[in-house]
């Protein structure tokens, strides 16, 4: 069983908030993978994505830590939010990884605080 299953229902919604750290980072980098990379979403909409991707109704709390925990980008006044480009050395994603389907990731919070997670891809 994937990690982030442990989390989800049978529609693969996040049905409870993890308690441990690295469990809450796998749960953001599930959330985050719903966002299209490349678009701008205002508050409203990033609201609604995680209304749909979540069953425990704390859509703030998720929005918060998106942005908190480096996965969101928000201008200044708060009113247009994106997924943050990550710096990475990967290698060339479909010659040299392994697996393509896991990806391994630290990212470093708005606070300086860095997270090791291990994000599996959904082939589509």
């Amino acid at each position: 069983m994937q990690n982030e299953q442990r989390f989800l229902d049978n529609e693969g919604r996040l049905q409870q908030w993890p308690s441990k750290q690295p469990d809450k980072q796998l749960a953001l980098a599930y959330l985050a993978a719903k966002f299209d990379f490349d678009a701008a979403y205002t508050e409203a909409e990033v609201n609604e994505l995680l209304k749909q991707w979540h069953t425990f109704n704390d859509w703030p709390l998720l929005r918060r830590e998106l942005y908190e925990r480096g996965f969101l980008e928000r201008n200044t006044n708060g009113s247009n939010y994106h997924i943050k480009h990550i710096q990475t050395s990967l290698p060339d994603f479909q010659e040299e990884c392994l697996n393509p389907h896991i990806l391994n990731v630290s990212i470093r919070d708005n606070h300086g605080h860095q997270t090791n997670s291990t994000i599996r891809l959904q082939p589509t």
